[in-house]
């Protein structure tokens, strides 16, 4: 391109962000397809404390949040 040419550009878009914790957003994958049937399976849990562990952004909370509610749970 020529010096006087004008490069193209990106033109940012403001999109609304919302943090979406209900179970009608939560996407079932294999990834995270144990831990949804945990949480459906409550309270016949295999013991009494359940850990939720995974990497940042994988869902966690999420989940968490989908048990919470469908337990009348208060989330500290």
């Amino acid at each position: 391109m020529e010096s006087n040419e004008k490069q193209p550009r990106q033109l940012a878009i403001e999109l609304p962000v919302y943090e979406a914790l209900t179970r009608d957003d939560l996407i079932v994958t294999a990834s995270n397809a144990i831990a949804i049937d945990l949480i459906d399976g409550y309270p016949d849990w295999p013991g009494t404390i359940v850990i939720l562990a995974g990497p940042t952004g994988s869902g966690k909370s999420h989940i968490g949040q989908v048990w919470a509610s469908d337990c009348d749970a208060v989330v500290l």
